[in-house]
């Protein structure tokens, strides 16, 4: 029998037992006087067993001396080889036990492929700018298939991305290992890799080749665009036509400012809006200033005289990303925070009149 590692079908054999000779059952008196209650004892019993080890390997080996029928499915490079089945057939005829050399068994392999790694999953595989690197282990390694354990030559490479802003952001640390580290925002997006194993192998003089990959997706995400930017709480406030008011509040936080550090993201953008203009269009009343060159404080201040803005105005802090401005993609944090702003008539001061002294 030939047969060879992870066969399928697997391969099978029935062997055949001694049996008695029919001429023999009449050749003699003392045979023929073998008749019924004196009649002889046809059974056997079989041990089957190889030379070499003295047992069967039940690993991969199987024998239903019922049916007769040897089956051979050979699973690990350690099993190959060849082997010789010896039976033994232990007769009740008063003869010695029949022992006989029945099959002779040769295990071969030959690499039908190599099998991949596994696809990172999830795939892509997300990494947040700015933060720590992070390396994707490829599991398990390129195996080949039949496992025969043969001395192949392997080289492996990986297809990665050109990212001309930080030509470092994604590297092959090892053969079966990525890493990811950049703090260059403007390189978000996804990038394509391909990891390909140049395999050969020379079996019994031909030669074999095979070039197995697998592809997966690095996408690179900039925090800053779905960045939250914390509540900024304000109080309601009013003022005379003519004079000045104002609040303080300091510099907004955002999410991904708490995670990477103070002005992660760049420069925050603060206007007034009216809550009801879905434009917001900054109110010509209402102004914000920065109290100090640090940006970490401001003021809201409206100290205007036009009469037209008199009245009670619904108004809003409106706050943005310098750098990530409202409609530049779908991705942009801001923030709305409300307060109402009373300007009030001035009070009559007929003081404030200029009188013109006649000329001498």
């Amino acid at each position: 029998m030939a047969t060879k590692l992870m066969k399928s079908p697997v391969e099978t054999s029935t062997l055949v037992r001694a049996s008695v000779n029919a001429v023999s059952e009449q050749a003699e008196p003392a045979i023929r006087s073998c008749t019924g209650a004196a009649a002889c004892d046809k059974t056997s019993t079989l041990a089957l067993i190889d030379k070499a080890t003295g047992s069967l390997d039940a690993a991969f080996m199987t024998f239903d001396d019922s049916t007769m029928v040897l089956t051979v499915q050979p699973t690990v490079y350690t099993q190959i080889g060849t082997y010789t089945l010896e039976m033994t057939q232990t007769v009740q005829t008063g003869h010695a036990p029949i022992v006989m050399d029945v099959i002779v068994i040769t295990v071969d392999c030959i690499i039908e492929q190599i099998n991949t790694p596994t696809v990172p999953s999830p795939n892509p595989v997300v990494y947040n700018l700015m933060a720590a690197t992070h390396f994707e282990n490829i599991a398990p390694n390129f195996a080949q298939y039949p496992p025969c354990n043969y001395a192949i030559v392997e080289s492996i490479a990986w297809t990665i991305p050109a990212i001309p802003d930080d030509t470092d952001a994604i590297t092959a640390a090892s053969d079966y290992q990525i890493s990811v580290q950049s703090n260059t925002l403007s390189i978000h997006g996804q990038y394509t890799l391909v990891m390909t194993n140049t395999v050969t192998y020379t079996d019994r003089g031909t030669a074999q080749a095979w070039s197995p990959s697998i592809t997966f997706v690095v996408d690179i995400k900039d925090p800053c665009k779905t960045s939250t930017i914390s509540t900024v709480s304000l109080t309601d406030m009013s003022v005379v036509l003519g004079e000045s008011t104002t609040q303080n509040f300091a510099e907004a936080v955002d999410s991904a400012e708490t995670t990477y550090g103070l002005d992660s993201c760049g420069l925050r953008s603060y206007t007034i809006v009216l809550q009801s203009d879905a434009t917001l269009t900054p109110v010509a009343f209402a102004r914000v200033e920065n109290i100090n060159n640090a940006n970490t404080n401001y003021k809201i201040i409206s100290d205007y005289t036009d009469e037209t803005y008199e009245g009670t105005h619904a108004l809003a802090l409106y706050i943005t990303m310098v750098n990530y401005p409202v409609g530049a993609d779908g991705a942009h944090p801001k923030l709305l925070s409300n307060f109402n702003l009373v300007i009030s008539p001035a009070v009559c001061d007929c003081k404030l009149l200029d009188w013109i002294y006649p000329t001498a």
